[in-house]
C-alpha cells in the first residue's frame, strides 16, 4: 500500500514539474511577443434558436484555455431574423470581443 501512495506522489509530483517547466519556458520565450489573434466568424442566417449558447460556448472554451483575450468572435449576418439580431446585440454590450457584420 505505501509503494502504491509512494508512486502516485511520484506520478503527481513528475506532472507538476514538466507543467512548472513548461509554464517558465513559455513566458520565457514568449514575454515580449504579442500573441496572435484569434478570429471565429459564425455565419447566422434566418432563425438560430441557439446563438446565445453557441457565443458562451466559444467563450468558455477560450477562457477555459487562457486564451480569452487572444480571440474575436464576428457574427456574419446572412439575412438574420429580428429576434436573432437582438439577441446578439444584446451579447455584442456584454461581451468586449464580439462583432456584428
Amino acid at each position: 500500500m505505501n509503494f502504491l501512495c509512494l508512486f502516485f506522489v511520484a506520478l503527481l509530483l513528475a506532472v507538476g514539474f514538466a507543467d512548472l517547466t513548461k509554464t517558465i519556458l513559455k513566458r520565457l520565450m514568449f514575454q515580449n511577443k504579442k500573441a496572435p489573434i484569434k478570429e471565429v466568424k459564425i455565419p447566422i442566417y434566418g432563425h438560430c434558436e441557439n446563438i446565445e449558447f453557441i457565443i458562451r460556448k466559444i467563450i468558455f472554451k477560450y477562457t477555459w484555455l487562457n486564451e480569452y483575450k487572444n480571440v474575436k468572435i464576428t457574427i456574419i449576418n446572412n439575412g438574420a431574423d429580428s429576434e436573432t439580431i437582438d439577441i446578439c446585440n444584446a451579447l455584442k454590450r456584454k461581451i468586449i470581443n464580439l462583432h456584428i457584420a
